[in-house]
């Protein structure tokens, strides 16, 4: 659960960061939506001995989806973002 809350937490001041420099409004309630959904799934899978590099990528790949779809960012914006996010997060999971 602290590892979801961090992720959340992390993820959230990368939006609003991103959000600020690229002009444009944070999509917040999609972000917490899709980490509910991928950060459960990319648990179960990790325990599931499926390399750690392809977990992350399908989670960048489906946030970015969604990203687009639910918040309606630009294809470049939505995967940016996704992976911004991500990137972040990841690097601080490995401090």
């Amino acid at each position: 659960m602290a590892a979801f809350a961090a992720t959340l937490v992390t993820e959230a001041l990368v939006a609003l960061a991103w959000a600020r420099w690229a002009r444009c409004p944070c999509p917040l309630i999609q972000l917490f939506t899709l980490n509910l959904i991928t950060h459960p799934l990319a648990f179960v899978l990790s325990i599931q001995d499926i390399n750690f590099w392809v977990i992350e990528f399908f989670v960048v790949i489906a946030e970015g989806l969604g990203y687009r779809v639910l918040a309606g960012l630009s294809w470049q914006r939505a995967f940016v973002l996704s992976g911004l996010a991500n990137l972040v997060s990841l690097g601080l999971a490995f401090l």
